[in-house]
């Protein structure tokens, strides 16, 4: 199909000739695209528009595209990721005033197919013949602009390119020049010339810049394919051969006619019989011994020189005329089928002697075999040679055959025997796997002993039967373990997430709206993960960069960040906040929806000298930092949405605990502060609640070094890290103790931090250098 291609750029309704930064509609590189790719079209627009950022990013996309592997789908979805990144970093690396988004649109033509690949709120109009118009992309998505996210929204759409179609790529600024109702009727003329005027002069009239990409799909007009002459294919066609005698415009009559009177008429040859010349007799070496003609042949010849002078004209309708195309045909010849007559045999001279009484004599007659060519002609079987008589059938021997069938019986039995005991113990073994996985699931809901005893059964049966099976000797072991800390604990299953590498220090981290946000001190980097549906495994494997010291940000160097904490969404922050404090009272405030390009940056009042600050956390729009030189907590309340005014100290000075060795900090309607002696204390509008005290512990060796709590004040749960021990205690919000878990492993020797998510119900924690999701029983989770 034809594709016709117009790229309009208008500056203040003048149509420029020049070729636009934004707009361009490339062919595919030689070897680079599969067979019936026709063309890409690339449209960037930004606001505010920068033509040399609108001019990379174009190429950037079409330099993906083309050198991308994999199908056109993923090809567009990597192209557009990778210009959204290049965005947010230019973003990220210049002046606050060149600060830009806005959307692309990348559309591939591959033969009657429209691929559509959009990032933001691009404007592609439809137009079929006869229909309505139809408009890309639909604006019931979520049309989050070019460099607001990492990773970005992109919507794909399809198409199918009938003749006749229009395709109208168009920025902003264009795309609302009229409705889609003007748009149609602008895009309706058939012919590309003339629908090309229309929008210009539309575009003109509107005093309007911008760029668009007009590509119209051309109708088709066939022409009707001229056969070839068909002629009968019996007979062969020959070239015409000139008669041996003249022809006449018009036949004499009758009594002109030249010759002896009683002559009889030449017949005219038939129309499918060819006049051929007569053939010659090729010469002999010497004239002079030529045998003579038969007196037949002189009578025929000199008959014939009368009938030589008479001239006869052929019809024109049985004159043949060859044609170009007739001399193409190839020629065929009537051929008889293919019939094997039988053997006759010979004719035979015979004398027969006939003596009568009168005169003996003999005479000679030809013996004619009438009665075999009769037989031959008739239709039927010809009779064959004689037949080799059938064989006799021997004689059956009873015993010889009852022991063939015994043996036949005994070998097919030993081969079943032998199958069987190679192969159906693995078969046995991999149904009883299938009952092992299912009960282990249900074991670990339950986490009662009678089924784990279940599974621990099952996995020794496989093993009997299949003693190399690895998974049933997980199972084997995973049972025997949790039989034996089910009367204290329940096992949970750690799922690996991400590889962290070695750290000075502890690593924090939080876990909120499907995001991790994570603080690596060995990078000084905040970094963000984000999660897939059930909570336990990564969405995508690559990390967003969201704030990093020695950054330059708002003309000044990021300073050493400190700790992290989520903002809960409220009047100031709609969609909820990461707060990230940095040495010297700096707080950064980066907000998901907005993306890393949008961070923004608030000093803090007080004497927060570097060094001096451990940790942070919020309760509901207050903001709380732990002071170690000061020895108190300050409470920081915004005023429309700045932290600018002088903190409040949370603790009498008479009533302060031991700060310096504070080692986790959880707010909801009371303060829960983890000390390094490994006690845990609840303080209510300064003062300690007494009325929450550490009860019912499975022992007094409880030594916990991180914390986490659910933010129901009433059926929340606190959870306390404890390596020393290798368990998680699980309290409830006046301290009685619920439950404990383990994990399989050394694992917990070396726990950092952990966190907890309510909906997906999950346990998250970094351990031996690496990030862990567990999903969290439902019997707990009542």
């Amino acid at each position: 199909m034809q594709l016709y291609t117009e790229v309009l750029h208008f500056r203040e309704g003048s149509q420029l000739q020049r070729p636009a930064l934004d707009a361009a509609v490339e062919l595919p590189p030689e070897g680079k695209a599969p067979e019936g790719e026709n063309l890409l079209v690339v449209l960037v627009d930004l606001d505010p528009a920068l033509p040399h950022r609108s001019r990379e990013i174009r190429l950037i996309a079409a330099a993906t595209y083309w050198n991308s592997p994999g199908h056109i789908v993923a090809r567009l979805r990597r192209a557009l990721a990778e210009v959204n990144r290049y965005l947010v970093r230019a973003n990220a690396a210049s002046r606050p005033d060149h600060h830009t988004s806005g959307s692309i649109t990348c559309a591939v033509f591959h033969g009657e197919d429209l691929f559509l690949g959009q990032v933001g709120p691009g404007n592609t109009f439809l137009y079929h013949p006869g229909r309505s118009i139809e408009f890309f992309p639909p604006e019931d998505r979520p049309l989050l602009p070019l460099g607001a996210s990492l990773p970005p929204v992109i919507h794909i759409g399809y198409a199918v390119v009938t003749e006749g179609s229009k395709f109208l790529f168009a920025v902003t600024d264009i795309a609302e020049v009229q409705t889609r109702e003007q748009w149609a009727e602008a895009l309706a003329p058939a012919e590309p010339e003339l629908c090309n005027t229309q929008i210009a002069a539309t575009l003109a009239a509107s005093q309007v810049s911008g760029c668009a990409v007009l590509v119209q799909a051309a109708v088709t007009v066939t022409e009707p394919a001229t056969l070839p002459r068909r002629f009968p294919i019996l007979w062969q066609r020959e070239p015409q051969v000139t008669p041996p005698f003249p022809t006449e415009t018009a036949p004499p009559p009758p009594d002109e006619v030249t010759g002896e009177p009683g002559e009889v008429p030449m017949e005219i040859p038939a129309p499918s019989v060819s006049i051929a010349a007569p053939r010659e007799m090729p010469p002999t070496a010497n004239p002079e011994t030529r045998p003579s003609e038969p007196p037949f042949e002189a009578e025929r010849a000199e008959g014939a020189a009368p009938h030589s002078k008479r001239t006869v004209e052929i019809p024109h309708f049985l004159q043949r005329h060859p044609t170009s195309t007739e001399e193409s045909v190839p020629a065929r010849r009537f051929q008889l089928p293919n019939v094997k007559f039988p053997k006759l045999p010979r004719l035979n001279l015979r004398r027969v002697a006939r003596e009568t009484p009168s005169k003996p004599h003999r005479r000679t007659r030809l013996d004619i075999p009438v009665k075999p060519l009769v037989q031959a002609l008739l239709p039927g079987k010809v009779a064959a040679g004689r037949e080799r008589p059938p064989r006799r059938v021997p004689q059956e021997r009873t015993p010889i055959m009852g022991g063939l069938a015994a043996g036949l019986f005994l070998i097919v039995a030993f081969i079943t025997l032998i199958t069987y005991l190679q192969f159906g113990g693995a078969m046995r073994g991999a149904v009883l796997l299938e009952d092992a996985l299912q009960s282990r699931a249900i074991a670990y809901n339950s986490q009662s002993s009678q089924d784990w005893s279940h599974v621990l059964e099952l996995s020794e049966q496989i093993l009997m039967l299949d003693p190399q099976n690895t998974e049933a000797q997980v199972l084997h072991s995973e049972a025997r373990e949790a039989l034996d800390v089910l009367e204290n604990s329940a096992v949970l299953s750690a799922t690996p997430i991400m590889e962290l590498g070695t750290s000075p220090a502890p690593r924090r981290f939080i876990v909120a709206r499907g995001w991790i946000y994570l603080l690596n001190p060995g990078t000084d980097e905040i970094i963000g993960l984000p999660l897939s549906a059930d909570g336990l495994t990564p969405a995508s494997a690559a990390t967003t960069s969201i704030l990093k010291s020695g950054q330059m940000l708002f003309d000044e160097t990021v300073e050493h960040l400190v700790d992290l904490a989520w903002m809960e969404p409220g009047t100031g922050y709609p969609d909820g906040a990461v707060l990230i404090y940095g040495d010297n009272g700096n707080l950064y405030i980066y907000e998901p929806s907005l993306g890393p390009g949008n961070i923004t940056r608030q000093r803090l009042e007080g004497e927060l000298s570097p060094g001096t600050v451990t940790m942070i956390n919020t309760f509901g729009e207050q903001f709380y930092l732990i002071a170690r030189q000061e020895r108190q907590i300050l409470k920081y309340t915004p005023i429309n949405g700045l932290y600018d005014s002088p903190p409040r100290p949370y603790f009498a000075p008479e009533n302060t605990p031991q700060l310096q060795t504070a080692l986790g900090m959880e707010l909801d309607a009371r303060l829960y502060l983890l000390l390094g002696d490994g006690t845990l204390h609840a303080y209510f509008q300064g003062a300690e609640d007494l009325s929450f005290t550490l009860q019912g512990l499975p022992d007094s060796h409880i030594r916990p070094t991180t914390m986490s709590i659910e933010q129901d004040a009433e059926k929340g749960q606190i959870y306390l890290g404890d390596p020393q021990n290798e368990r998680v205690i699980v309290l409830d919000k006046r301290g009685r103790f619920l439950h404990q878990y383990r994990l399989s492993g050394n694992m917990l020797k070396q726990l950092e931090s952990l966190d907890v998510t309510e909906k997906p119900h999950v346990l998250y924690l970094i351990a031996e250098n690496r990030l862990y999701a567990a999903a969290i029983p439902e019997f707990t989770a009542q």
